[in-house]
């Protein structure tokens, strides 16, 4: 789980993370949801982390960009 805080356009933002590129952050802007609610994301995003766990640790890769080659 991944937060940033930062100001955009003027506001203060807490953001969770869920994508990112050189362009872009996607997200949850946390300051939208009520405490309860945040603290609802948070508990739904650990459980699905523990979850994914046994998988991530089997499966998960990181590709560089420059090196993928697409097939047609």
């Amino acid at each position: 789980m991944k937060i940033e805080e930062f100001t955009y356009n003027e506001k203060r933002r807490k953001l969770l993370v869920i994508k990112e590129d050189e362009k872009s952050i996607y997200g949850l802007d946390l300051n939208l949801l009520t405490e309860e609610e945040a603290n609802t994301v948070f508990e739904v995003q650990k459980e699905y982390e523990m979850k994914l766990e046994v998988y991530t640790k089997k499966a998960f890769r990181n590709f560089l960009k420059e090196k993928v080659a697409v097939i047609k």
